[in-house]
């Protein structure tokens, strides 16, 4: 059928979040509404078995990761994006949880204790706890490397920018060392109420770009032209170009290649940034934002970006302009960054 519909798409539909708002706005949710609307053979219980065997993957793999490093699993982590949480009037976080953790359950049973953070809390966790990694030993010394050269004492003022697939998640954090630069905790200091996350992301280009080659190139083609699978051809040749292409660049294009004979379809320049444009738009607001705040705090701080989206050098560049602008006027004003 040539569609694409990630999971943490189907996980929130799956938990009762219909809106239009939240959904159209999910790689994916816009073709996943028409599936269903047209075509009674895809059931609610048909995506849960999805999931389901998504999870058990999961769990073989969790488990058997385990059993070679000698240890036992004891707690799963779920985690949720952030952009649910100031939803609480539609109980989206809630509903996104209780279907979560009942799906994992069914897999997992009750030998294990469940807990929840954010996306963007856990990313920083990752990066900002103190603790041993049994898969890898690297964990500590890849840390040590990372925060010698944004550390300037024993406290460092961190915000953690995670811009993944459809959804970007900030955390700030103080993060705490010995005198001999040796990680010994981190404490978020996000204020109370704060919106920590949006949606938006690479992904989300992948399904703009996918409704504007649809529209406006492979209808006006023969249907002996376009066969079935040609589009997913298309996009997989997108999904891999977006990662070198540079969006900021006004006069860069795109031609695509795929489909069985092999046929090409070039983008004009505009076509070829919306996607880019409008998945990363949120963020970017979100992001200036951030920066603001931060520069408020009249302390020097650090930002550390993680995700894939940031893979793209036109998001590189965006970001980049965005961070000398912050050191610019922190300078004037006394605070490093």
């Amino acid at each position: 059928m040539d569609y694409n519909i990630p999971l943490k798409t189907l996980l929130t539909y799956a938990s009762g979040i219909t809106s239009i708002e939240i959904v159209k706005q999910l790689p994916g949710g816009k073709n996943l509404v028409q599936v269903l609307a047209n075509n009674a053979q895809i059931t609610s219980d048909k995506i849960d078995t999805i999931l389901r065997q998504h999870f058990a993957i999961l769990h073989k793999s969790a488990i058997a990761k385990a059993q070679s490093c000698k240890v036992t699993i004891k707690v799963v982590v779920l985690t949720y994006p952030n952009y649910l949480c100031p939803r609480e009037g539609y109980r989206y976080f809630d509903k996104y949880i209780e279907k979560y953790i009942a799906l994992v359950r069914s897999i997992w049973g009750d030998t294990v204790r469940y807990e929840t953070a954010s996306e963007g809390q856990a990313a920083a966790a990752y990066i900002c706890a103190q603790f041993d990694d049994p898969i890898t030993t690297s964990h500590d010394q890849r840390n040590a490397k990372l925060f010698q050269g944004l550390r300037q004492g024993t406290e460092l003022n961190l915000l953690v920018v995670d811009g993944g697939a459809s959804t970007l998640n900030y955390q700030s954090l103080s993060v705490y060392f010995s005198e001999d630069g040796k990680l010994l905790n981190s404490m978020s200091n996000v204020p109370h109420g704060m919106v920590t996350g949006t949606q938006g992301g690479s992904d989300v280009a992948n399904h703009i770009a996918r409704d504007i080659i649809e529209q406006k190139h492979l209808k006006h083609l023969s249907e002996h032209t376009v066969l079935k699978g040609d589009l997913a051809d298309i996009m997989t040749d997108f999904d891999d170009k977006k990662k070198r292409f540079d969006y900021t660049d006004n006069q860069a294009s795109l031609t695509l290649r795929g489909g069985s004979p092999v046929f090409e379809i070039t983008l004009t320049p505009e076509q070829s940034r919306k996607p880019f444009e409008t998945a990363f738009l949120h963020g970017i607001q979100l992001l200036k934002q951030q920066l603001q705040r931060m520069l408020n705090l009249g302390r020097d701080f650090a930002v550390l970006f993680c995700g894939g989206s940031y893979c793209n050098p036109g998001l590189y560049n965006v970001v980049g302009k965005m961070m000398r602008d912050a050191e610019a006027v922190g300078n004037k004003t006394g605070i490093n960054i």
